[in-house]
């Protein structure tokens, strides 16, 4: 099955949790394939509960429409706390949060940065990273960025 086609189809079980979709894929482990379906509430959390509970009902929902016809593991999951970030809206949700930052052409003679997300809007972003035990204000912007994700401080 398309994964366009499945998307639509628990689309309404994601809604009716008030969680988005971040990723949706298709998984080989050694013979076994598995769908993964990667989810998030609006503040860009996930619990185990909201996972275990969209599980079951997109599993009832495949089983009953037998969409998929191959054998397959389904997984609902949290996109996980190192996530790539993904269009400007998904930027912006981590606003305030510590990011990787990976660049096309390099700034302040580095191709990555992390630091903390100050602000982005689509074109230009803020992000204050420590240099040589200084803060800094590092500008970058969208045309710039090769890969951008989630950054754990330790």
């Amino acid at each position: 099955m398309e994964l366009k086609t499945l998307e639509n189809l628990i689309s309404p079980i994601l809604n009716e949790a008030n969680v988005s979709l971040v990723e949706l894929k298709w998984l080989m482990d050694q013979k076994t394939r598995i769908l993964q379906v990667a989810i998030m509430h609006p503040d860009g959390s996930m619990d185990l509960e909201t996972c275990s509970v969209v599980s079951q009902k997109i599993s009832d929902l495949l089983d009953t429409t037998e969409m998929v016809d191959t054998d397959y593991y389904l997984e609902v999951c949290s996109p996980g706390a190192e996530r790539q970030l993904k269009g400007t809206a998904d930027i912006q949700l981590a606003i305030g949060g510590n990011v990787h930052l990976t660049l096309i052409h390099p700034l302040e003679k580095s191709l990555e940065h992390e630091g903390s997300l100050l602000d982005y809007d689509g074109k230009l972003g803020h992000l204050e990273i420590v240099h040589k035990t200084r803060k800094k204000i590092l500008e970058f912007s969208s045309d710039n960025i090769l890969k951008i994700r989630l950054a754990v401080k330790l």
